[in-house]
């Protein structure tokens, strides 16, 4: 025969709802024998349960702390090893049943897993209540069993998703962003494994759904060459009526499209230039000068003297030309984008000025050995702007060129020759734009006569007697003079040196046959000598 029955009053009163024991009376013939299993201790009716969470959001795979507070009726703890139990409707609690310590507190650990939504936790212990307390939130007050949690998962513990765009503005030719949304929780955490999905208004996007890395941080790249606003949102997953659906409100950002830049070039200055004279062109700009600025320019003036690379934005540039006609000056800039703009302007490049030269001879049949006289003038190119720098004069008997200097006006100049001869005379100006002008005289100059005295003389008769004036007329003397005449009659014979090209004698008439002859010095030392004869 076997019974069996519960026996609680062999338990002291005080011991009652602390440990439960299970007694099994077994009867067999000759035998009784008494078996019991100790079961769970639980906490007893009246007892409360206070649940609280370490973290009440959690990225996918998260973990956090659970702890339970129970106290009896009393206040006080119950009978350490009393049993508490978790339940969950997402992730798993390690372990999901524990006991309590001597203070009545039970840690477990929460494990998020891998989905994402609002895991309800539930701590349990006999008859233990779980109280309640309030909350409100926009006005809206919401009341919680004090041994429940709600712990947000992944996307539902989204708190807010942050968007930016590096660039944020691309060419205007069209470029690539790179857009970046960060997904934090209320603690400004990252949460990570949290579908972020990525929608744009223009362009194409290189993936529209990103999952958040562990920082938190979702990327993908905006292809566009129009302004497009990009919309982010995280958290809309749902976990199959398991979780909730979790999100907040969607992030955005605009990615622009900067202008192309553009050039204006004005006119030249001044405005017909010439060959070698500087040449300034006034420059403008259109750019966005914030997100695109112009950062350099690059100038080609059209003569093959190739580009120059300005950077920064020059309000004007200058060129000189060295050779005459049009050219196509163009300027191209770009921007801090890569883009670009042209703008140029033809430009026509008059000939050099001349300077306005002339020369010619004074001196009618000019002989060698002799000053010959020249009448200059030199004067700038009209309306040139210019001044004469140096004039030079060759008189093309291959004597070493004269350099006169910055001369200018109407002057003379002298030069004499050493041998005759037909020579070409040039002067030479050029002036402060480099221009050069030319005049020039053709001169013959005779052969130089040697030097030669030549002696005449004249007679006037007076009572018996002549009065005999002798003449020396000297050819050949080129620049010289006579220094010195060196007269000698005779009879009677003697010589009368002086300056005079004239001595007269008196004679008898019929005295008979008189010589005279006459040396002459010159200013260069050279010397010749006349004679003639005459009767009184």
């Amino acid at each position: 025969m076997v019974s069996e029955f519960m026996i609680p009053r062999l338990l002291p009163p005080t011991a009652r709802g602390r440990v439960r024991l299970a007694c099994l009376l077994i009867v067999v013939p000759s035998l009784a024998v008494v078996a019991c299993q100790k079961v769970p201790l639980l906490a007893p009716s009246g007892s409360t349960i206070t649940l609280t969470a370490s973290a009440t959001t959690l990225p996918i795979n998260g973990t956090t702390t659970l702890i339970a507070q129970v106290l009896e009726a009393s206040g006080t703890p119950p009978q350490n090893g009393t049993n508490v139990t978790f339940t969950t409707s997402l992730g798993t609690v390690q372990p999901f049943e524990a006991t309590t310590d001597t203070g009545g507190r039970v840690a477990v650990t929460f494990m998020a897993g891998t989905s994402s939504g609002t895991a309800t936790i539930t701590a349990i212990s006999g008859g233990a209540g779980g109280g309640s307390t309030s909350t409100t939130t926009g006005g809206t007050t919401t009341s919680t069993a004090a041994n429940v949690v709600k712990i947000a998962i992944g996307s539902a513990a989204v708190a807010r998703i942050n968007l930016s765009a590096s660039p944020a503005v691309v060419p205007a030719t069209g470029g690539t962003s790179t857009l970046t949304a960060s997904v934090v929780d209320t603690n400004g955490n990252g949460l990570s494994g949290v579908p972020v999905s990525f929608s744009t208004t223009a362009g194409t996007l290189a993936s529209s759904l990103v999952t958040s890395d562990q920082n938190g941080s979702a990327q993908t790249t905006l292809t566009t060459a129009k302004a497009a606003t990009v919309t982010a949102n995280a958290g809309t997953v749902s976990t199959g009526g398991t979780g909730t659906t979790g999100g907040t409100a969607p992030a955005t950002v605009t990615v622009t499209v900067s202008s192309l830049p553009g050039v204006t070039v004005g006119a030249a200055s001044p405005a017909s230039p010439t060959v070698g004279q500087a040449v300034t062109f006034p420059v403008t700009y259109t750019s966005d000068a914030t997100s695109s600025p112009i950062q350099r320019v690059l100038v080609d003036f059209g003569d093959g003297t190739g580009s120059q690379v300005i950077n920064g934005q020059p309000s004007s540039v200058t060129h000189n030309y060295f050779s005459s006609g049009t050219f196509a000056m163009r300027i191209t800039v770009f921007d801090s984008l890569g883009s670009s703009g042209t703008g140029g302007v033809s430009v026509l490049i008059g000939a050099r000025p001349q300077p306005v030269v002339s020369i010619s001879t004074t001196t009618t049949n000019p002989t060698a050995g002799v000053d010959v006289a020249f009448t200059a003038t030199v004067t700038p190119a009209a309306a040139s702007g210019t001044s004469i720098a140096d004039v030079s004069v060759d008189y093309g008997d291959g004597t070493t060129p004269t350099d006169l200097g910055a001369t200018s006006g109407t002057f003379s100049l002298h030069h004499t020759y050493a041998a005759g001869g037909t020579f070409t005379v040039v002067l030479t100006a050029t002036d402060s734009n480099g221009g050069v002008g030319k005049g020039t005289t053709t001169i013959f100059v005779q052969s130089a006569v040697p030097l030669t005295v030549l002696v005449s003389t004249s007679q006037t008769p007076s009572g018996g007697n002549s009065i005999v004036t002798a003449t020396a007329t000297v050819i050949g003397l080129g620049n010289s003079v006579v220094v010195n005449y060196a007269w000698t009659f005779t009879p009677p014979g003697g010589t009368t040196n002086t300056s005079s090209n004239q001595q007269t004698r008196t004679y008898a008439i019929g005295s008979g046959l008189v010589t005279v002859t006459v040396t002459v010095t010159t200013s260069t030392g050279a010397t010749a000598t006349g004679t003639t004869t005459f009767i009184p």
